[in-house]
C-alpha cells in the first residue's frame, strides 16, 4: 500500500496547535489525588491474566495484582473490564506503570473469583499526564470540576455573607442583652433602694408606735394613778379586815394610813377611784361599802391635791378620812410618788 502525504489545511494546523497548547496547559496542572483513595504499590509484573470467557460471572476482564502501599503484606487483585481499559488508556496485557489508587472500600466490596471488580471509572484513579487522545475529554472534565468549584465558592460566599449577617444579629442580640441586663440591674438597685427606705420607715414607725405606747402608758390621769396604786401599794393578798391595806414593805412610807384607826384609808381611796372610773367595786375588807367614797375627786389635772379636794368635804358627811390632815398628807405623798414614777409626757390622741 502506497502512502500519499497530503498537505495540511490552515484550519487543521490551527486545531492541532490549539490541542497542543491545551495539552501543554493541562500538563502543568497535576491531577488532584482524592484523599479517600487507597494507594496501591505499583511494581513490575502486576498484570496477571485475562479472565476466561467461560466465567459467566466475570468474562472478558483483565486481572492485576498489587500490594497495598501502607500495608505491604496485604495483597489485592482487581479485575478491569475491556471497555474500561480503553477509557483508562491501559494497554491490554501490559503492566500498569503509573501510580494507582482505588476509591472502593475493600472491606465492603465483594470478592468474585479472588478479585475486586472495578465497575466504573470513578472507582479507580491513575496518576498520569493527559494524553493527546483525551485532551478534549480531560478539558471538559476539568471545566466541569471548575464549574462545580465555582458553585462551591459561590455557595461559600453566600454562607460567608450569611455568617456575617448572623454574627451581626448575634452582636446586636448581645448588645440588647447587655442593655436589658443593665436595665434589670438598675431596676434591682431601685427596688433595693425602695426596700431599704421601706425598711427604714417601718423601723421608724415601729419605734414611734413603741414610743406612743410608752407615752400612753405614762399618761397621767386618775386611771393611771389607780393602776399604780393597784400594782405598787395596795395589798389584795391580805385576808379579813386587812385586805386592801398598804403592802408591808411600803408601810414605812405612809405610816399615817398603815396603822391605827386610819388603816382603811387606802381601801377608801381605791373605792372612790373605782366609782369615778365606773369600775366594778372590789372587796377591800370588812366594814367598808361603796357608799364610803370621795364624791368630789372630779377631773384630774396636774395642780390637783387632796387639800383642795378636802375643801368640799363638808358637803358630804361620808368623807370622814379627808377631815384628817394626816390622811390628806399621806394621800398627797401617794400622788407625789406616783408622779415621780410616771414622768409627764407630751401626749396627743
Amino acid at each position: 500500500m502506497i502512502r500519499i502525504d497530503r498537505p495540511l489545511f490552515a484550519e487543521e494546523k490551527i486545531i492541532n496547535e490549539e490541542q497542543s497548547s491545551i495539552q501543554q496547559i493541562l500538563s502543568q496542572f497535576k491531577q488532584p489525588i482524592p484523599s479517600n483513595y487507597i494507594k496501591l504499590k505499583v511494581e513490575e509484573g502486576n498484570y496477571q491474566f485475562s479472565t476466561s470467557s467461560k466465567w459467566k460471572d466475570k468474562p472478558n476482564y483483565e486481572r492485576y495484582g498489587f500490594y497495598l502501599e501502607e500495608k505491604e503484606e496485604e495483597w489485592v487483585q482487581i479485575d478491569i473490564p475491556h471497555n474500561l481499559l480503553e477509557e483508562l488508556e491501559i494497554v491490554k496485557g501490559d503492566d500498569i506503570t503509573y501510580p494507582l489508587y482505588l476509591t472502593i472500600d475493600i472491606s465492603q466490596k465483594k470478592l468474585i473469583r479472588g478479585a475486586y471488580t472495578i465497575e466504573n471509572e470513578e472507582e479507580v484513579f491513575i496518576d498520569k499526564p493527559v494524553s493527546e487522545k483525551n485532551v478534549e475529554k480531560e478539558l471538559v472534565k476539568r471545566l466541569k470540576e471548575l464549574e462545580i468549584l465555582r458553585k462551591q465558592v459561590k455557595d461559600l460566599e453566600g454562607l460567608q455573607q450569611e455568617k456575617v449577617g448572623l454574627e451581626e444579629k448575634v452582636n446586636n442580640l448581645e448588645e440588647t442583652i447587655q442593655e436589658k441586663d443593665e436595665e434589670i440591674s438598675e431596676k434591682e438597685r431601685q427596688v433595693n433602694h425602695w426596700e431599704d427606705l421601706i425598711y427604714e420607715e417601718t423601723q421608724k414607725k415601729e419605734k414611734l408606735e413603741k414610743e406612743l405606747k410608752e407615752i400612753k402608758s405614762k399618761k397621767r390621769d386618775w386611771r393611771s394613778f389607780y393602776e399604780w396604786l393597784n400594782n405598787n401599794v395596795c395589798d389584795l393578798n391580805e385576808v379579813g379586815a386587812h385586805k386592801g391595806n398598804i403592802k408591808a414593805m411600803e408601810r414605812h412610807k405612809y405610816p399615817e394610813i398603815s396603822i391605827g384607826q386610819n388603816y382603811y384609808a387606802l381601801s377608801y381611796l381605791m373605792l372612790s377611784l373605782e366609782n369615778l372610773l365606773r369600775m366594778s367595786f372590789r372587796n377591800y375588807g370588812t366594814g367598808l361599802n361603796s357608799n364610803v367614797k370621795i364624791d368630789f375627786l372630779g377631773e384630774y389635772n396636774e395642780n390637783i391635791d387632796f387639800e383642795k379636794i378636802s375643801q368640799d368635804t363638808t358637803k358630804n358627811p361620808n368623807n370622814v378620812f379627808l377631815r384628817e390632815s394626816n390622811v390628806r398628807k399621806a394621800y398627797n405623798r401617794l400622788l407625789e410618788n406616783w408622779r415621780e414614777d410616771t414622768p409627764l409626757q407630751v401626749y396627743t390622741e
